[in-house]
Formats: C-alpha cells, structure tokens, sequence
C-alpha cells in the first residue's frame, strides 16, 4: 500500500530549487524531499569556505577531493567546487568558462584522474565546478546566493553573459523559482542573447548579405529558393555578390546552425530509438499474451 507523500507546504523556496548533484544534462525535476531532508537543505548557506591548499601535488589534491567529498557526502557539490575553485583555478570564477591552458592542464589532469572518487569522475566534477563558480560569481555581484541550490546554479551556468546570469540569479531568488521555472527563464534569457548578437552581427550587412543571413535560420527553406541557391553555391557568384565580412558573417552563422541541426537530429535520433525499443517490447509481449497460443495451449 503506497504511503500518502508529506505535505510540501511547509517547504521553503530553496528546498524547492535544490537537485540531487549527479542529475543528467536533461535536467529532470525530481520529487520533492522528504520532511527529515529539509532540515539538512537548509543548512546549505553556512558552508565553510575552503583553505588554500594549492600548493599540493596533483594526486595530493585527488586525494583532498576524495576526502571532502566523503565527509561532506549530503551537500559535497558546493564544498569540491569552492575548493576546487580556490585551490586549482586559483580563484579565477571565470575560468570555468575559458579555454585557459591553465585550467585545461591542471583541472582536467585532476577532473580525469584514475585515483579520483568514482562519484567525480566523468562530467559530474565539471559540473560542479560550474555550478559552484555561478554560485560564487552572483553572490560577488549582489545576488543572495544562500537561497540558490545546485540546480539552478548549474542551469544559470549556461547563460553566455554576465549580466544575464545575474538578472536570472536575482530573478530565481525574487520569485522562488522552482528548477522547471528557472529551465524555461534561463532559455528565454540564453534566446535574447542569441538574438542581440544576431542583430549585432546583422549591423552594416548589405540588404543581400542581410536577407541571407536571416533566413539562415530556415536552412531547408533556403535551400529550396533556386535563386538564391545560384548564388550562395556559386563561389565565383559569393565573391562578386560578398565582400569578405559578409561572407564571414554569414559562414559563421551557417556554422552555428549547422551544429544546431546535428544535436536535433541527435535527439531525434535517441528518441526513434527509444521507439523502436518500445515497439519491439510491445510487440514480444503481445506474442507472448496471443491469446490463439493461449487458448490452444488450454485445449491441449
């Protein structure tokens, strides 16, 4: 007999927002916490930042990972990521969002360490790191981070912008967000952005170039306009009708699409699998529930 689920509203806002760490990239909200988790949630704003220990060797620090992570093993995300933080990237927040040789050889020869806590490994100590560095960087900027959890930390993450983190971050806080809520609000900021950058790129573009460039974005459409496809398929015909900017400008928006319509057709092509799996369950169970083989069976 299934037992009825503790009333949820007694919960604050912060509970509400906070994940399990290991969640996968297609964040997923889970159900709410029990009433004996809560009291443990809470207790997330009074981390202890970390002492500086960057002067150990690598494995010393694999090894310090591995220890943090056991004895913080309810809310371990925060603790190894300012840690980590402190210690590895030297403080530096915005490495987690670079390509600093720096962070590549030091992170990643600890984030792919043999030695390393099975939990870490992966992506998993990435995004942690991520998350803890968003985190840190809102509350630097005035953002009441004691009330964000790893959840939404990790989804503002992927916000291109400074300042469009920060007016989520403040936003998820003012409005107690829930994790589906802060989903749909980091798109639609991560959108804007896309679309500002757009109309920067369009800035100066010659009305083809311009014309081009916007319909980008319905390449199959595109590619049905004959006209067009005389030109923009002709390199003889791109010279002349473009100058090197807008050839530029346009070659990078087709690339961007590009990598766009490959992890949709990735998708799509995970979806038709699940299908097909599905299918082909249903279709053993139905021979096995023939109800022919059944009765044949009980005639015998």
């Amino acid at each position: 007999m299934k037992q009825p689920k503790p009333s949820t509203s007694s919960k604050s806002a912060s509970v509400r927002q906070d994940e399990a760490a290991t969640e996968p990239d297609n964040v997923e909200v889970e159900e709410e916490p029990h009433e004996g988790a809560v009291k443990a949630e809470l207790e997330v704003p009074s981390i202890e930042m970390p002492e500086d220990e960057s002067k150990l060797p690598d494995e010393d620090k694999v090894s310090r990972l591995n220890d943090l992570y056991e004895r913080n093993i309810r809310k371990p995300w925060l603790v190894i990521a300012l840690w980590v933080i402190l210690n590895v990237i030297k403080g530096d927040v915005t490495a987690t969002r670079s390509k600093n040789p720096q962070k590549t050889d030091s992170f990643n020869k600890i984030a792919n360490s043999n030695n390393l806590h099975p939990d870490l490994k992966g992506p998993v100590l990435r995004r942690w790191v991520a998350a803890g560095a968003t985190w840190q960087d809102l509350g630097n900027h005035g953002v009441d981070n004691d009330r964000l959890g790893y959840s939404p930390c990790r989804e503002i993450a992927k916000i291109p912008t400074l300042a469009g983190r920060i007016s989520v971050g403040k936003r998820v806080v003012a409005e107690s967000l829930t994790v589906k809520e802060t989903i749909e609000a980091v798109k639609a900021e991560i959108a804007k952005t896309r679309k500002a950058a757009d109309n920067t790129a369009e800035a100066g573009l010659r009305p083809l170039a311009k014309q081009v460039f916007e319909r980008l974005d319905d390449p199959v459409f595109l590619s049905e306009d004959q006209d067009f496809c005389d030109i923009l398929l002709d390199s003889d015909q791109v010279r002349t009708e473009f100058n090197f900017r807008e050839q530029s400008k346009i070659y990078d928006k087709a690339e961007k699409i590009k990598k766009q319509k490959i992890r949709e057709k990735s998708d799509l092509e995970n979806r038709l699998e699940g299908l097909q799996q599905s299918i082909n369950f249903l279709e053993d169970l139905m021979n096995t529930f023939d109800g022919k083989e059944v009765e044949s069976e009980t005639a015998a």
